[in-house]
């Protein structure tokens, strides 16, 4: 009977261990979960405020671009228009300006800003027959939208391999053929760019533009030629 109490109290004695070992893992369990969810929270706090600061620089940074300009400073505007173009604001003595075809000045800040409250000149650089040397000038005098009418920007356009695209390209850039000044603008610039070879068009390619403006090129090359003629 003796021998039986022994092992008895030494089975409940390892049961009570087993019990204290078990209620223990819950609690180590719950700290360490605190631990990882504080950390997590920091990370989070650390990126929420790098994003802050990454959109804080971002705003300030084209600010301080427009403030270097002031307005004894000088911007440099050109003109794609074959018969060049030219306007001028008789309440201030701003003068007049006259740009021939791929001629570039330099204009002050002071009077652009003077010009383009006209709705006509601001249309000439909206639509692109004029256009800011520096693509920043845009932003400085707030014109947010404008067609790119570069041989760049057209070279891209007329050499993509699908005719289809150029000409929704054209279209877009056109208002499908409504804005007579751009289609006039765009056919000289072209003809302008295969008689200095800064552009070769296939046969195809070359035929389906002709056909999209209903005009061959060669004419057109052949009246730029007369106007350097003439200018010379």
């Amino acid at each position: 009977m003796a021998t039986t109490k022994k092992n008895t109290t030494k089975s409940t004695t390892k049961k009570v261990e087993e019990v204290k070992t078990v209620k223990a893992q819950p609690i180590e369990t719950k700290e360490s979960e605190e631990v990882l969810s504080l950390k997590q929270q920091i990370e989070e706090m650390k990126k929420a405020m790098e994003a802050l600061m990454s959109v804080k620089n971002e705003a300030i940074q084209p600010t301080q671009k427009l403030v270097v300009m002031n307005e004894e400073q000088e911007v440099v505007i050109g003109c794609r228009v074959l018969q060049g173009i030219g306007w001028q604001d008789p309440t201030h003595n701003a003068g007049e300006v006259r740009l021939d075809f791929n001629e570039e000045i330099s204009i002050p800040v002071s009077d652009m800003k003077r010009f383009l409250r006209q709705h006509s000149v601001r249309k000439l650089f909206e639509d692109g027959l004029c256009y800011f040397a520096d693509p920043e000038s845009y932003k400085l005098f707030n014109i947010r939208k404008y067609i790119d009418l570069s041989d760049e920007n057209l070279i891209t356009i007329l050499t993509k391999s699908d005719i289809n695209d150029i000409i929704r390209d054209l279209d877009k850039i056109t208002d499908s053929q409504k804005n007579g000044s751009i289609v006039n603008c765009i056919v000289f610039r072209i003809c302008d760019m295969i008689r200095k070879h800064t552009i070769n068009l296939d046969y195809y390619t070359r035929k389906g533009i002709e056909g999209y403006f209903n005009m061959e090129f060669d004419r057109g090359i052949f009246t730029l030629d007369a106007f350097d003629n003439v200018r010379i």
